[in-house]
């Protein structure tokens, strides 16, 4: 999220310890010194006011095919909240993915490499940051229905917290949401999950250097005629906090509407807030996308170097609530 300590079944989750094997194919980059993007001339600067973002190069997207066949999936809460879980120690250990950094990238190839492994084609994008450097949004897509959703969440930090809940927490149930619609599509919808780079305002920018992965994403998408019907940005909702729906300030609740009606029907209650532009819903709301923003607010140890902690059952939580959120919405 734009502006805690892993307690899965509360515990904290080690930041160096032995994890999955191809964490270690880039073990020997992970200490590399990435210098923070230098200020941008002023003609270079997004606006937090412009819905626009330079269209998208065709020569910077990419799609990785899989050679994977997939085994049936454990779907039970214990086996869903392990493997969330297993993924945040990978995000963590390369501490701090500041947009634009090779931690952030080694974060990508993580995410691409675990969508990849379940069968998936994987496309994504080059996103162009300040200063000559370069973050990546990557998707994937599930179904052909009808009702077409946009589903993401930012994937970098900013440049002094590990960001365990912001976003750890969002990656990790998106990933877990991509292993569950793989093995089942939502029956009448077109489900496109997005990771999005650079979301935070990077070091040493100027208050407007930032989502610019979600901008990037939703002007190339308005330029084709593609946007999505619904968006829902999942973004820090890894505490034990109250669980909001947000839009963006004076945009239209249709989409607020739907997730506190997904919420009541699985005994969730879903508090309404109204804010400015804090995640990367903002971009969609903009463009006239009924879209809201999925949050536990109130960690005190978002954006420090104390955000290393999730609370494992309220991942899952959260993914029954998407999952019901998602159903919802594809009539």
């Amino acid at each position: 999220m734009f502006t805690g300590s892993l307690r899965a079944m509360n515990r904290r989750v080690p930041l160096l310890v032995p994890f999955l094997a191809f964490a270690q194919v880039f073990a020997a980059c992970s200490s590399a010194s990435v210098p923070a993007p230098t200020a941008p001339p002023a003609s270079t600067s997004i606006s937090t006011t412009s819905t626009e973002a330079p269209a998208a190069n065709p020569s910077s997207t990419s799609t990785t095919t899989p050679t994977t066949t997939v085994p049936p999936l454990d779907v039970t809460d214990d086996a869903a909240m392990r493997r969330m879980l297993d993924d945040l120690e990978v995000l963590l250990v390369n501490g701090p993915r500041e947009g634009g950094t090779e931690a952030e990238k080694l974060a990508a190839r993580f995410i691409r490499t675990t969508l990849t492994s379940l069968g998936l084609t994987v496309q994504g994008e080059s996103v162009p940051l300040p200063g000559g450097a370069t973050s990546e949004n990557l998707w994937v897509t599930f179904g052909d229905g009808p009702v077409e959703v946009l589903i993401g969440g930012h994937y970098d930090t900013v440049r002094t917290s590990p960001g365990a809940d912001d976003n750890g927490s969002g990656v990790v149930g998106l990933l877990e949401l991509a292993r569950r619609l793989n093995q089942e599509p939502i029956t009448g919808a077109t489900v496109t999950v997005v990771f999005f780079g650079a979301e935070e305002r990077t070091f040493g920018m100027s208050s407007d250097d930032h989502h610019y992965g979600s901008r990037l994403r939703g002007a190339t998408l308005a330029q084709a005629g593609e946007l999505p019907d619904w968006m829902i940005s999942f973004d820090m909702v890894g505490s034990t906090h109250p669980i909001a729906g947000v839009s963006l300030t004076g945009t239209d609740q249709a989409a607020v509407d739907m997730l506190v009606a997904a919420g009541a029907s699985v005994d969730m209650e879903i508090e309404r807030l109204e804010r400015g532009e804090i995640s990367d819903h903002a971009t969609f709301a903009k463009l006239g996308v009924p879209s809201v923003f999925v949050w536990r607010p109130g960690n005190p140890e978002y954006h420090t170097d104390a955000d290393d902690v999730v609370d494992g059952p309220t991942l899952v939580k959260n993914l029954v609530l998407i999952q019901t959120a998602l159903e919802s919405l594809s009539g």
